[in-house]
């Protein structure tokens, strides 16, 4: 059976869920910002690249349990992504970028996790919200009625 997961191709997948998994892992005051392990802010497919993202994709997330951020984390126990003699676990503690010598912080509101597409402050207040809406009826009445207008004619 061990032989079997072997020769059995595997890939990472990532998960918007991993920041905060990490976070709860590793006792952090907040979750690691995407570009910890990405080259882009949102995170996404494809963009796992930076020394640690690199090590997690192509060695810890491909074992059994696929995908597995507890695994993951275990790994990286004992890995350096930068090469500064730290262990990634214990930078990602410390609020530090394990794939960066510079090891800047990592730590901010990532509650939206890795991959999404919201932009924290940029959503419709109620207000506006309610003014649109209402904006959105008075267009939809006035085309009904000429609709209806033209119908009749």
């Amino acid at each position: 059976m061990g032989l079997c997961w072997l020769t059995t191709s595997t890939s990472a997948v990532a998960s918007p869920a991993f920041p905060a998994e990490v976070q709860d892992l590793l006792g952090m005051e907040c979750a690691p910002v995407c570009i910890t392990c990405h080259t882009v802010p949102e995170g996404g497919s494809g963009t796992a690249k930076s020394p640690f993202g690199v090590y997690l994709r192509d060695e810890a997330l491909i074992f059994p349990p696929q995908g597995s951020v507890e695994h993951a984390m275990m790994a990286a126990s004992t890995h350096d992504s930068d090469g500064d003699g730290i262990f990634d676990t214990v930078e990602l503690s410390q609020n530090s970028d394990p794939g960066s010598p510079e090891n800047g912080p990592v730590c901010v509101d990532a509650r939206y996790g890795c991959g999404a597409r919201i932009a924290p402050g940029h959503g419709l207040s109620d207000s506006s919200s309610a003014s649109a809406l209402g904006a959105l009826v008075a267009v939809g009445a006035v085309l009904f009625a000429i609709r209806r207008r033209r119908r009749a004619a």
